[in-house]
């Protein structure tokens, strides 16, 4: 036990001896960066230099080929440049062997947008306007619509069945560019029963102004069972971003 006391004593003696030793200049850089975009309790992986093999590989010989496969990638709208160059992504299907082989088939990559965070709403996230219409086209970033605002929709007999048209304008505040956002439009009936209708994936655009907005239309399947008021709802995640009111009405 003395001579592990000694040897350690010697060792803290040799440190202290030593003085300060500064790290470098981007060691230092590279640790105030992993604080600040590692959050406590994630897990995070490192993909550089990694390879995905989406694409189905080539049969053997008289041998069919593998089914393509789809990398999803969830919120963001597409790779950045410094990402993308230190990773490979191969969708090609590979070829089959011969004799008749059958060659494989393609990958798919895919992009879907995240939900809405509390951070998004403190950065101006917010849906400003939000309503059904008979008919909505988003066309040069601006909606066209037939019949807009309604304050009843009229139905010959219930239950009924129809597909409805929606408008919505989001504002992005200062959210980071080239996310992508998943917004769900579900219906509330009188009897406080929620039915799912459409998600819709929105991806932040770079600003060129102090306002940075998107138009988007929403075309969704819809059946009524009971008349009176019903709401259509914006959501995101757990998060309520927007409600439309209207009254459904036998003729």
């Amino acid at each position: 036990m003395e001579a592990l006391v000694e040897i350690k004593r010697r060792h803290e003696e040799a440190g202290a001896a030593a003085g300060a030793i500064d790290a470098p200049s981007q060691v230092i850089t590279a640790l105030q960066w992993t604080v600040a975009v590692y959050e406590a309790g994630a897990t995070h992986m490192d993909f550089r230099n990694a390879v995905f093999k989406v694409g189905g590989d080539g049969g053997y010989p008289l041998g069919g080929g593998g089914e393509g496969g789809v990398l999803t990638i969830v919120g963001i709208g597409s790779l950045p440049d410094d990402i993308a160059a230190e990773m490979t992504i191969d969708l090609a299907g590979g070829p089959g062997s011969y004799p008749g082989g059958g060659g494989g088939g393609g990958g798919v990559l895919k992009f879907e947008g995240r939900t809405v965070e509390t951070d998004d709403i403190a950065a101006g996230l917010k849906i400003p306007v939000f309503f059904p219409a008979n008919s909505v086209a988003v066309a040069d970033g601006l909606v066209h619509l037939l019949g807009g605002g309604w304050e009843y929709y009229r139905v010959p007999e219930l239950p009924f069945a129809t597909i409805i048209d929606a408008a919505l304008v989001v504002e992005f505040g200062t959210t980071q560019p080239n996310s992508m956002l998943s917004f769900d439009v579900s219906v509330l009936d009188p009897g406080e029963n929620r039915r799912h209708l459409s998600r819709i994936d929105v991806e932040v655009p770079e600003p060129t102004g102090p306002l940075n907005r998107v138009c988007r239309s929403v075309r969704a399947s819809i059946k009524f069972e009971a008349p009176g008021v019903h709401e259509l709802v914006v959501t995101s995640g757990e998060i309520r971003l927007s409600v439309y009111s209207f009254e459904v009405r036998i003729q």
